[in-house]
This record gives C-alpha cells, sequence and structure tokens, in this order.
C-alpha cells in the first residue's frame, strides 16, 4: 500500500558484483521523471542464478534462470505504482564479463528499467513491441548517464 509518494527498497542476497543501492534508487526515480510517476512503491532484489530460478519456478512454474522478474502488488495501478523487481547480478555479471562496451552495473540497471517498464506497460513479446520496448530502455539509460545498454543484444535462458 502507497502511504508516501515515492518509496524504494533494495535487498542485496547476491555475491557476485558490488551493488550501487543509490545508483539502483537513482534509476527507478529517472523512470519515474519520465513517465510522470508520483506514486510508488518498489522493492528490488538482487539476486542469483539459483535464486531467480527458485522464484520463476515458484510464481511462473518455470525451471528456467533469467535476467528480471517483476511481480505486480498493486491494488491500484492508476493511483499508485506498487512492484517487486527481482533482477539477477550473477546474469549481469556473466554479460558483461568479456565485453567493453558497457558494466555489469550498467547491465543490472538495464534489468531494473526493464522490470519497470512492464510494470508501466510495455512489453516485448512481438518484434514491433520488442523493438520499442528495447528502445525506451536505451533512451532512458543513456538519460541516465549508461548510454545504449541493451543495443538489440540477445539473451540466452539458462
Amino acid at each position: 500500500m502507497c502511504l508516501s509518494n515515492i518509496n524504494i527498497e533494495i535487498a542485496n542476497v547476491q555475491s557476485f558484483m558490488p551493488i550501487d543501492g543509490d545508483q539502483l534508487k537513482r534509476t527507478v526515480l529517472g523512470v519515474f521523471k519520465h513517465f510522470n510517476i508520483r506514486s510508488a512503491q518498489i522493492s528490488i532484489a538482487i539476486v542469483d542464478h539459483d535464486e531467480i530460478r527458485r522464484i520463476k519456478h515458484q510464481f511462473f512454474d518455470m525451471d528456467i534462470v533469467t535476467d528480471v522478474i517483476s511481480i505486480d502488488l498493486s491494488d491500484d495501478p492508476e493511483t499508485c505504482l506498487e512492484c517487486e523487481i527481482i533482477v539477477n547480478a550473477q546474469m549481469a555479471n556473466e554479460v558483461t564479463q568479456n565485453k567493453k562496451d558497457h558494466t555489469a552495473a550498467a547491465e543490472l540497471n538495464l534489468y531494473v528499467v526493464h522490470g519497470l517498464l512492464h510494470k508501466l506497460g510495455y512489453e516485448d513479446d512481438t518484434e514491433i513491441a520488442h523493438e520499442i520496448m528495447h528502445a525506451k530502455e536505451d533512451e532512458i539509460l543513456s538519460y541516465l548517464g549508461f548510454g545504449k545498454v541493451f543495443k538489440g543484444k540477445d539473451y540466452i535462458i539458462l
């Protein structure tokens, strides 16, 4: 339940990369500014492969590892956005290990933006929707100083 304007909680339960909680909060606030969101309760859990697989199985009956899961907790999304964003730091670390174009932190922030965009009505289940959503991600991440992080790359589901 939204009691104040914007509340962002972060739980880091992984050891694959250091986490800048303040940066993650700035990313969430950047998305909210972009969409003029004034009331939200957001919880971000930063996990590893094992935990995200467990959550994906528990809530979606799928035994896979993924980059992000977003769960809507809103009673009334018109008045207050409430959601849990679960991001996979182990995947962010692995995806960027041999790349020089962006950091694991930028990749993790991409996952946060992606999860929030899903809660704001964006989808990536068709080619056109995929292009629109990922262009919006790069627009937001560029505004936040990360540059274009997605750039049309494909992810492998483990």
